[in-house]
This record gives structure tokens, sequence and C-alpha cells, in this order.
């Protein structure tokens, strides 16, 4: 009888840059994988601010460590990741000489808000019908590096002043 030790074969991939338009909060990797039996396929990402550092930049995974890796669809990003706008993910895979193993599909999930100041401005509260009763002011928010809410409010004694009445700012430490 003949018989052959499986060899074994390993590899990389390394995608193109994802460009996510401007810095951004990178939340979950989701991907599908096949992996037959005697195979593995992991990967790990890295991001910058800009293309011409994002060579420089070192594969981590989940943890932030450069010897792990994410194997588990849904894996939070890693948060030293967030600010960044470029992002690349690199495969790792091994097989024996009988199966490989495959990605079909992969998600970099992340959000971002616009850069700016931004208003939303509401429609007037008329105070003078006695239904209506401003009781406390309360909001909640989420935070991001170098970002601020401001919740303005402005009154008047007729809806004709309004429009040229001062607006009072409260933040979270002032309201």
């Amino acid at each position: 009888s003949n018989s052959a030790d499986a060899a074994t074969a390993t590899g990389t991939f390394t995608s193109s840059i994802i460009d996510t338009g401007q810095e951004s909060d990178f939340t979950t990797l989701d991907f599908s994988i096949t992996e037959p039996t005697s195979t593995d396929l992991t990967l790990q990402l890295r991001s910058s601010e800009s293309t011409s550092s994002l060579d420089s930049e070192e594969w981590r995974g989940p943890d932030g460590a450069t010897s792990t890796y994410y194997a588990t669809s849904g894996t939070d990003i890693w948060t030293g990741h967030d600010g960044g706008r470029y992002i690349q993910y690199k495969i790792y895979f091994s097989s024996d000489s009988q199966y490989v193993p495959y990605l079909s599909d992969i998600t970099v999930n992340y959000q971002y808000y616009s850069d700016g100041s931004h208003d939303l401005i509401g429609s007037p509260f008329d105070g003078g019908d006695i239904g209506n009763t401003i009781g406390g002011l309360s909001w909640d928010e989420i935070l991001y590096s170098s970002t601020t809410v401001t919740v303005s409010l402005r009154t008047a004694s007729s809806s004709e002043t309004l429009a040229a009445a001062s607006w009072s700012d409260f933040t979270k430490d002032t309201a």
C-alpha cells in the first residue's frame, strides 16, 4: 500500500485599503468562512489616519495584541483602531493537501458622525398654556474624542419676538 504524509500549505492575503471617509469608530468584524477539517482561517486588522502611515502599522487581533487573531464572526474590533480613517484586513490560512478554507464574505463595521457643528431646532413651545410646562431638562449623550453636545434654549413673551431672543446654552456640566 502507498502512503504519503499530508502536505500542509499556509499563506496570507492582504486586502486593499478600505477608506471610511473620515475618522471612524470601528465596531465589529463580521465574516463567513468555511473551514474543513485540518484547515484554519483567521484575520488581523491594521488602521491609520493616512494611507502613507498604514504600512508602518502593526497587524492586530481583537485585544490589540500582534499575536492574536479574529477567528469568530461578530467579534468586537479592538478600540485602538478607533479614530482611524483607513483600515485593512489580513487573512492567515493553513490547509492540508485535500481541503482549503475560504472566506466568502467580510464586513468591517464602523460608524462616524459628520465633522463640524450641526443644529437641530425644534418647534416653538407655547408656555402660555397651563398644560405646557417644562419641569426640567435632561438628555443622554455619548461623546467621542474632541466632541461636545450643547443644548440651547431661548424664551420670549410672544412668538413674534422669539426669533430675536438670545440663546442660553447648557452642557451636561451646567444642566
